[in-house]
């Protein structure tokens, strides 16, 4: 998997990738093997909310974003500019209801 997200990163200097694996180990292992060639400037790696920092390599760490006890997504601004976005398949629904919810916010309440 490592080798064909390289390969199209190659062959398309603007492709953008989500890689998603079916556990954190799994996910953790793909972020350090991409951490070979690609700086924390260029991926992210986006852990459960709840998931303890401690299970974490500090290899992977710095390619997540920890804060106030919990781990965190960027501003959409920030995600944006990332290249690779590695998660697991559960975690990759964070992105689809973070998107959606900047797409289509909810309606604003009115007072009747």
């Amino acid at each position: 998997m490592v080798e064909c997200i390289l390969q199209v990163l190659r062959n398309d200097l603007n492709a953008k990738v989500l890689a998603c694996a079916p556990s954190n180990e799994a996910a953790d292992l793909i972020c350090l093997r991409l951490a070979e060639v690609k700086s924390p400037d260029w991926m992210f790696r986006l852990n459960a909310f709840m998931r303890a920092p401690r299970s974490l390599e500090p290899d992977v760490m710095k390619y997540s974003l920890y804060h106030s006890g919990a781990f965190q997504l960027p501003k959409m601004e920030t995600l944006r500019e990332y290249q690779i976005v590695v998660c697991t398949c559960s975690s990759s629904g964070y992105l689809f209801r973070f998107v959606s919810s900047l797409l289509h916010p909810p309606p604003a309440a009115t007072n009747s």
